[in-house]
């Protein structure tokens, strides 16, 4: 997904999590379907996303890898389908703190063909009202997961607070003698929102630092799923599960601006969460603005668009992390932020890091690395370039210990963050049997990626 940055350098990396429902019926776990007699004891292992994983685009954040309640729906699977049958309440979870990203649960399971959804920190949501309609669906017979996850949603009208981050997982089929189940991908039903300002002033020319002072954020929806979207046929989709009803908020969430320190870039302390949004043209889509001054220069309301190289916005989807880095703005901003929110998005200038089409990327809480490849094969007396892009102020290139190879020739040594490319040319007539590799070391402050370079023997095929 490619994201553009308004003088902002933002950068969509992965992650998310769901905020909890507010409720004044009360709570009670009913007895819905009873399971058969016959059981076997069951393990479940659940994964959070984390930096053990970064395909999921999610967060290391200790506080948001935390399980302390599990709910589990059991749906019985025959050649007519998958469908409801009863709940698993468990509250014993190994290794249920922040610091690990691998939960585990043991309970027993009825000797049948099962899948399994599994829900982590909702047990507030199974009120006497929730417990009577999974207990109708048991009767039925015939719900199956898309219409039950139906029933899980959370209100979204006010800011999130501390509480552990609902989850989503699923597994498998699991036949009747199986044992356990593992690697069950957790998925936080929340978006995450970073924002962070540069060195850079609010005007051309100005290059006093740009001070950030609060974050609003205007039209977040009120309402969310626990369980992602579905394509009709039980596939989960990367896209955003918005429930019908789930109205944007009418009153803006405002955040104060704590920076954390950093060389060059700060951010501020404490994340923003959302809940997921289509950003439909049409909508009241959901609307960060920041509230900024560099300098002497009063503050001013400045509203910021997320949006693709098209200028459409893009949709905020659970379980990914927006970073926003503010580096400049230009223009005039507004006198309030309510003004800003309803005004085009025109007084924040945008630069579109995507532009070198990245692929590669690394990123800590103050700078980006990112390459166009981190692999590439060369031929006999061929050129490539290698695009190279940092917001830090000098990036380096240099072979990695016993990486190097003679048949490649290209500049190492220190470059300025202007430079954005780096020039690669394979010797001609280089004689081996095999294909030879090559690792080069690009790196920017305490950022690094390898780039793994192919010299081919044989001609690539048109």
């Amino acid at each position: 997904m490619e994201q553009r940055l308004t003088y902002i350098i933002m950068l969509l990396s992965a992650y998310c999590f769901l905020l909890s429902a507010c409720t004044t019926e009360e709570k009670g776990i009913g007895p819905e379907k009873q399971p058969p007699e016959t059981e076997r004891p069951f393990t479940l292992t659940m994964v959070i996303p984390g930096t053990s994983i970064p395909t999921t685009y999610a967060l290391s954040a200790d506080d948001e890898n935390a399980i302390h309640s599990v709910d589990i729906l059991v749906l019985e699977v025959s050649e007519k389908g998958a469908f409801y049958h009863h709940h698993i309440a468990v509250d014993e979870v190994a290794q249920p703190g922040a610091l690990s990203s691998v939960k585990q649960i043991g309970f027993s399971l009825e000797e049948a063909d099962v899948q399994l959804l599994v829900l982590a920190n909702v047990r507030h949501l199974f009120t006497n009202t929730l417990t009577a309609r999974l207990e109708a669906a048991a009767q039925r017979g015939a719900v199956g997961k898309e219409e039950l996850m139906e029933y899980f949603s959370f209100d979204f009208s006010k800011p999130w607070g501390k509480a552990a981050f609902p989850m989503y997982g699923e597994s498998g089929l699991i036949g009747r003698t199986d044992t356990g189940a593992e690697g069950i991908q957790m998925k936080r039903a929340v978006c995450r929102i970073d924002i962070g300002s540069g060195t850079t002033g609010t005007s051309v020319g100005t290059e006093q630092p740009l001070v950030i002072d609060s974050v609003f954020v205007f039209h977040a929806r009120s309402k969310a799923y626990l369980a992602p979207a579905f394509d009709g046929r039980g596939n989960i989709l990367e896209k955003p599960n918005v429930p019908e009803g789930a109205q944007p908020n009418s009153q803006c969430f405002a955040y104060a601006y704590t920076e954390t320190g950093g060389k060059g870039l700060s951010l501020m302390e404490g994340a923003i969460y959302i809940a997921e949004d289509t950003q439909e043209e049409g909508d009241k889509e959901t609307t960060l603005v920041i509230k900024a001054a560099a300098g002497e220069e009063e503050a001013q309301y400045y509203r910021i668009k997320l949006s693709d190289k098209e200028g459409k916005a893009i949709p905020f989807v659970r379980n990914y992390r927006y970073r926003v880095i503010v580096m400049a703005v230009a223009g005039e901003g507004y006198p309030t932020a309510r003004e800003a929110a309803l005004a085009p998005a025109s007084a924040i200038s945008f630069v579109d890091a995507n532009e070198l089409e990245l692929r590669a990327i690394e990123f800590n809480d103050y700078y980006l690395l990112g390459l166009s490849t981190d692999s590439l094969a060369i031929g006999s007396g061929e050129n490539c370039t290698l695009d190279v892009y940092t917001t830090y102020g000098s990036w380096s290139a240099g072979w990695k210990e016993g990486g190097e190879a003679l048949w490649l020739s290209t500049p190492t040594g220190e470059y300025p963050s202007s430079v954005t490319s780096l020039g690669l040319q394979a010797a001609g007539g280089y004689a081996a049997e095999t294909d030879s590799r090559a690792a080069l070391i690009i790196r920017a402050g305490t950022l690094s990626r390898e780039v793994i370079i192919t010299y081919r023997t044989t001609t690539e095929e048109n």
